[in-house]
């Protein structure tokens, strides 16, 4: 479905809001100073190339998978599959970032993976 910012106390927070079979649901993202959308990301540099990333991002899947259903986790492997080389559809470097080639019912999407991802390499280190 889309992005949606609550402001509450002057402070913007976001939130994707997607279907799921007959159900809508209503996933917290961050505040949205801690949100980017960038033209493009390079996949140079942390956390790709942390030792930890791969079961971070093997986790994140799992995660996704169970938020967002197997239809919805299938296209945007089909996306990520077709992003060219050297690029990332997110990316977790202080702010959670989303490629601007993400069309935007998928950007919630790959917001929340890298928050998951995000999230399971703080708790590494």
């Amino acid at each position: 479905m889309s992005l949606v910012i609550h402001t509450i106390n002057k402070q913007r927070y976001v939130y994707d809001h997607h279907r799921v079979g007959n159900k809508i649901k209503s996933t917290y993202l961050g505040r949205e100073d801690k949100v980017l959308v960038m033209s493009t990301i390079s996949s140079n540099g942390y956390p790709v190339n942390s030792p930890d990333y791969p079961a971070a991002h093997k986790t994140a899947d799992k995660r996704e998978l169970s938020e967002y259903g197997k239809k919805r986790w299938d296209a945007v492997e089909r996306l990520a599959v077709h992003t060219p080389k050297g690029e990332l559809l997110g990316a977790h470097n202080g702010t959670i970032a989303v490629s601007k080639k993400v069309p935007e019912q998928y950007r919630g999407q790959v917001l929340y993976h890298e928050k998951q991802e995000k999230e399971i390499m703080m708790d590494v280190v």
